[in-house]
């Protein structure tokens, strides 16, 4: 996956828990972000969720390569 920028996350439907830890997830980390369609255009899969990958901040960087 070394230099995607877009993932679908697919946690599928069911009573939404995993959806909502995916998106806790993505939320806590700065360089993720989810997206609605990604400009892209897709049908809305509510079994996924579209994510972008930004580059980390350096302040990121320094967290996550102790």
């Amino acid at each position: 996956m070394k230099g995607e920028t877009l993932v679908e996350v697919v946690h599928g439907i069911g009573e939404g828990v995993l959806k909502k830890m995916t998106e806790d997830y993505i939320r806590e980390h700065s360089f993720l972000k989810i997206l609605e369609d990604g400009g892209l255009h897709l049908a809305n899969n509510p079994g996924s969720t579209l994510v972008e990958i930004m580059g980390p901040s350096s302040e990121d960087l320094k967290k996550y390569l102790k």
